[in-house]
């Protein structure tokens, strides 16, 4: 998997983990907010219309007056969230409903008749404090106000069913605008990050991988731009283990040229020594390179001389002599040929191996 691939699938497993983390929490912090904001603007609609409601309950007035009953239906048609009114005395039986079969009876008899929809008015009465609960596959809210008069006396309440689907229309418009608002975020971070990560990291390391490709074997040297980065830390490094490379390379190159003067004056010295005066000598490498020659050669060539560049196709005996000389190292192998009008003697043998390095040494010596 290439790099630039990996990146992406990093970038959007992340993106996808925190779209989903951020979801679960802005859902939540919506449903808060949203959900707040209806019981906030219900109790204040409580909260304007209390005074009419204690008035008339902290008199005792047995039944609902036309005040009421006006304020009641003007508040039930004039908020749609609102599907239910529960007007109750303070002994907690009906003092209005929009049913008027419901109104007069006892909280007992209500309750078995389901007219309220949870026990938030039991609650609230108990608690004397305002309950909200949640019921209809949390589609509603259950609402029971408690109504206080005078030394903070509870007079009655009143008991709302709330619609949530406002809120959740909310919620849910909120969620879609997280939603794109991620989508379109998440597309400008992962432009930009391909950007960057192509531009500072894909793009450089082509150009070294391509700077690599390039190196020549005659100067050994990376062709790179230097840079203050990890990349170019890299190119360095590359081109320090070039640097020494040449640098052991060339060791090699004056130890081998050193060894090959060794070997000639060697060489020369042996041949002096060993072979007569008016005899020619020629020593050659594993192939068949003139290494050493006891006289001079009239050929001009560029780069090393071959064995065959003294010994044509015409002098079969000598190509069939050193031949075999090859074949059976350690045994000297002998033949005559001709050089214009001189006779020789010529004998070939290969030197055993040392360190895989193979010589031999033909000698043509004058047939007297």
């Amino acid at each position: 998997m290439r790099l630039s691939l990996k990146w992406f699938v990093a970038y959007a497993a992340t993106a996808l983990y925190v779209a989903i983390v951020g979801g679960i929490f802005f859902f939540n912090m919506f449903k808060f907010v949203f959900d707040e904001k209806l019981q906030q603007e219900i109790s204040e609609e409580v909260r304007a219309r209390a005074p009419v409601m204690i008035a008339a309950l902290a008199a005792n007035k047995p039944s609902v007056t036309f005040n009421e009953v006006q304020m009641m239906n003007n508040w039930l048609s004039s908020d749609d969230r609102i599907q239910s009114i529960i007007y109750l005395n303070r002994d907690a039986s009906v003092r209005w409903h929009k049913v008027g079969d419901y109104m007069g009876l006892s909280y007992d008899d209500a309750r078995s008749q389901d007219v309220f929809a949870t026990n938030a008015v039991a609650q609230a009465y108990m608690k004397q404090m305002p309950r909200v609960v949640m019921y209809g596959s949390s589609m509603y809210y259950d609402m029971a106000f408690p109504l206080r008069a005078a030394q903070d006396e509870v007079v009655g309440i009143v008991n709302l069913q709330v619609s949530r689907q406002s809120a959740k229309e909310l919620i849910s418009s909120a969620m879609v605008r997280y939603a794109s608002s991620c989508v379109v975020i998440f597309i400008i971070m992962g432009l930009i990050l391909y950007i960057f990560i192509y531009v500072k990291v894909v793009s450089p390391l082509n150009n070294l991988a391509g700077a690599v490709d390039s190196i020549s074997l005659k100067d050994l040297k990376l062709n790179y731009k230097e840079r203050n980065d990890e990349i170019g830390g890299v190119a360095e490094s590359v081109s320090g283990f070039l640097a020494r490379i040449k640098k052991e390379f060339k060791g090699q190159e004056a130890q081998t040229k050193k060894k090959e003067e060794t070997e000639q004056l060697w060489w020369k010295a042996l041949l002096a020594a060993a072979i007569s005066k008016g005899s020619r000598a020629v020593v050659v490498d594993n192939d068949n390179n003139i290494m050493f020659a006891n006289f001079e050669i009239n050929v001009k060539k560029d780069g090393p001389l071959h064995l065959l560049d003294i010994f044509d196709g015409q002098q079969s005996e000598v190509i069939t002599i050193i031949g075999k000389a090859m074949d059976t190292p350690g045994k000297v192998f002998r033949g005559e040929t001709s050089v214009g009008n001189t006779k020789y003697i010529i004998k070939a043998v290969q030197l055993p191996a040392q360190e895989e390095e193979l010589r031999t040494m033909i000698v043509l010596e004058p047939d007297k």
